[in-house]
């Protein structure tokens, strides 16, 4: 009830749902908020999501449609890029460290990449 129709607030309690243990109950919230016209950073919450649980192929098509809708937003796809190196693909994810230095230098890009190659995901 508290989480009305804002689909962040719906995400997050989509999240504690499905990591903690009430999958199905997750899943129906986040296919709830995919079902209508979703803002791309609905995409981006869900995916990042999906990595927690350690599900790359459900998080992987939700970020490219991310980075397709949002190629200059230089923050996130560092993020995105960090998860793909995180994920074994180093190639795609330089690409997008690449992308995302290239529209300028910001602090938590540079974070979220570093971070990856140490093994650590980025921080919410």
């Amino acid at each position: 009830m508290q989480a009305g129709d804002g689909s962040w607030e719906r995400i997050a309690i989509g999240r504690i749902q499905y990591l903690g243990g009430a999958k199905p109950e997750g899943q129906a919230v986040f296919d709830a908020v995919l079902s209508t016209k979703p803002d791309s950073s609905d995409l981006f919450r869900i995916a990042r999501v999906y990595c927690e649980a350690g599900e790359w192929d459900r998080a992987k098509p939700l970020f490219d449609r991310y980075v397709r809708e949002n190629p200059k937003d230089e923050k996130e796809i560092a993020a995105i890029g960090a998860y793909y190196l995180l994920n074994g693909d180093r190639a795609t994810a330089e690409d997008l460290f690449g992308r995302s230095f290239q529209r300028r230098a910001e602090l938590w890009a540079t974070i979220a990449a570093a971070g990856a190659y140490l093994g650590v995901a980025p921080q919410e």
